[in-house]
């Protein structure tokens, strides 16, 4: 009867320890082994994203610093209301002209409701010019071949007396916002 008895108790206390602390052991396993797979997928993905910033990185060295100027110029990294009134006034001056009734209008873009995901931002400038015709188109133009991205976006005229106008502008500038 023991030789009956023993394999059935030897088999029940196997099952007992099988499904009892070493599955228990090896459910554990599996989950330690799920997270060690996220921990290498995770580390190939900085890997493949340190790749791509340093591919970009020399892409960026390799340019000038005076072209690296030239961009800063184009689309700053603040709004620097005040430069923009500077580098618009030169350019008159270099016409004999000045620009006087300055009007300034931050972000003059964001008409929508909630967070602006927008990576850059634009400030609207509006000024007034006296002159006549042929050196107001100059000036335009100086305007349009700025460093600085600027778009005209409202222009009106008065005629004055002997080929004189008086021009009311508005420029729209951009700037990039910084990343946090």
């Amino acid at each position: 009867m023991t030789n009956f008895l023993l394999p059935i108790i030897i088999l029940l206390i196997s099952g007992g320890v099988f499904f009892g602390p070493t599955r228990t052991i090896l459910n554990s396993l599996a989950v330690d082994q799920a997270e060690a797979d996220k921990q290498v997928s995770a580390v190939k993905s900085i890997d493949g994203f340190k790749a791509s910033f340093d591919r970009k990185n020399e892409v960026f060295n390799t340019i000038s610093e005076r072209d690296k100027l030239s961009l800063e110029a184009m689309v700053p990294s603040t709004i620097d209301n005040v430069r923009l009134i500077i580098d618009i006034n030169q350019m008159a001056v270099n016409h004999n002209l000045s620009i006087k009734n300055i009007t300034i209008k931050a972000d003059a873009d964001n008409n929508s409701v909630g967070p602006d995901s927008r990576p850059y931002g634009t400030v609207s400038l509006g000024f007034s010019i006296s002159s006549n015709l042929e050196v107001f188109q100059a000036f335009l133009q100086d305007l349009e071949s700025s460093l600085r991205l600027i778009d005209v976006t409202s222009l009106s005229f008065i005629a004055g007396a002997t080929n004189q106008y008086d021009f009311s502008l508005e420029v729209k500038a951009y700037w990039l916002k910084q990343k946090q």
